[in-house]
């Protein structure tokens, strides 16, 4: 009896530690992580253009994963991670606009007009509370509607344009947004106007224009960026490219910490931020949002909030199921053990004894 207590005590154990484990993980954790490791912003100003960058969401899709009840418990969860990180970076950073760096679908370029229709949805719940008419810049990638490969399909690209505002030029308080497409070869970027003096001009893309896009960068180079932001890459990375020189100097990957980094856009370079993916499905060990300032004075601070680990979260809880139903087997083997001592006949038991 003293065997079968020990057991129950353990399970009881068990028991207690995975719900410790998941009120920590699925709760805890995200109450304990922007205080832990992300940096601290200064109260909002009414002069600074706080941003908030998404990069690579990948909402998953049917065509590329089985309909099983796995693969739907997968998109389910990825879609909740997500969600929840996103909700987590509004209350810490309060941004005053949010930049879609694309592939924010993982099959859009594949998918029906009814799937399109279906992920589009998906993707306002993950991110509902954005306004996409007015505090929202959103280019699409290669996964919104293909082109890494071939040129995307006119009648693709127009089903995705006609759900977001296709305006190429947006203006907010002091900065100019240029949309660029590296993937549509498009070239309506070059029609804005001249940039003026007291303004500063972003240009959002999903592809890196630097890096080991060089051949894109005069194009770009001609509407006379200060800063460009982009994704794809599915990492942090900082280029600069030097107006003199012409001259590319890349750091790859960036190690964004807990402190802020801070640029200067009047220091006649251009600065290329690479924003890492906010999904656990990339594939990738770090994955966050960017979060920048921009001041009027053309100073940027910049870092990325990193996200908990969601895979080591599985992980912990695989192997407590595994040990609990291990712990569980045994038990059942031992109670079966005593029971059949318990009961076998007396002649046998006398038998044994001799």
């Amino acid at each position: 009896m003293e065997i079968l207590t020990i057991w129950k005590t353990g399970m009881k154990f068990i028991v207690v530690l995975v719900v410790v484990l998941f009120l920590y993980m699925e709760w805890g954790i995200y109450k304990l992580y922007p205080w832990l490791y992300w940096p601290a912003f200064h109260p909002q100003s009414s002069n600074g253009l706080r941003i908030l960058i998404i990069g690579d969401p990948q909402l998953l899709g049917y065509h590329y994963t089985e309909n099983t009840v796995f693969e739907k418990l997968s998109r389910w969860d990825c879609d909740r991670y997500i969600k929840q990180t996103f909700l987590l970076t509004l209350n810490h950073f309060n941004p005053d606009l949010f930049i879609f760096l694309g592939d924010n679908m993982d099959e859009g370029d594949v998918a029906t007009d009814d799937e399109f229709k279906e992920y589009l949805e998906r993707f306002i719940r993950v991110f509902e509370p954005v306004d996409f008419s007015k505090k929202a810049i959103l280019v699409p990638g290669d996964n919104d509607i293909g082109g890494e490969k071939e040129l995307p399909q006119p009648q693709v690209v127009e089903r995705f344009n006609s759900y977001f505002r296709k305006d190429s030029f947006i203006q907010i308080k002091f900065v100019d947004f240029l949309k660029v497409n590296l993937l549509t070869s498009t070239n309506e970027h070059v029609t804005a106007p001249p940039i003026l003096s007291d303004r500063y001009r972003i240009v959002v893309s999903h592809i890196p224009v630097m890096g080991q896009y060089h051949y894109f960068i005069n194009e770009v180079m001609k509407i006379h960026p200060n800063l460009i932001l982009s994704a794809h890459e599915h990492i942090s990375a900082h280029i600069t490219y030097s107006n003199g020189s012409g001259m590319v100097m890349d750091e790859y990957p960036w190690a964004v910490g807990r402190k802020l980094q801070t640029l200067h856009l009047n220091d006649k370079q251009v600065h290329e931020i690479v924003v890492p993916t906010c999904s656990y499905r990339m594939g990738t060990e770090n994955i966050g949002y960017g979060a920048t300032v921009l001041e009027q004075d053309g100073t940027l601070h910049y870092t990325v909030l990193w996200l908990p680990s969601r895979f080591l979260q599985l992980y912990i809880y695989i192997t407590l199921v595994f040990v609990l139903g291990l712990m569980l087997v045994l038990l059942a083997i031992r109670r079966l053990s005593f029971r059949n001592r318990l009961y076998t006949p007396f002649p046998m038991r006398v038998q044994r004894m001799k």
